[in-house]
């Protein structure tokens, strides 16, 4: 039998102070000491704990981003300044899409387009 993460507080800490400075799971779970499936099943068995390190994950996430800002402007960092524009203003500069069709008008295409 592999051997198990044994969850304590201190393990908690180390994933969650992890997550806001790099908001990779797998990345923290290395930082941590922390098996991965260990960090699944701790998830998968506490929600307040899943919660937690969806927090966390935010935290780092802005703290990229903020990164990635601050990179575009004072770095003159072009390919940021375009990401972070086609990322906040996707109606002005996000990547467009054309659908046509033709076809019997009878019959008309049903088209649901999903964006995540």
């Amino acid at each position: 039998m592999a051997n198990q993460t044994i969850r304590t507080p201190e393990k908690e800490k180390a994933i969650l102070d992890a997550l806001e400075l790099h908001p990779s799971k797998s990345r923290a779970c290395r930082s941590a000491r922390i098996g991965r499936n260990a960090f699944y099943e701790w998830c998968k068995d506490d929600p307040e704990f899943a919660a937690k390190i969806e927090a966390a994950r935010e935290k780092g996430i802005d703290a990229l981003e903020d990164a990635l800002f601050k990179d575009a402007i004072e770095g003159h960092n072009t390919t940021a300044a375009i990401f972070m524009l086609k990322s906040w203003r996707r109606e002005r500069y996000g990547d467009k899409s054309e659908v046509k069709h033709s076809g019997d008008a009878d019959h008309p295409v049903s088209i649901r387009l999903v964006r995540q």
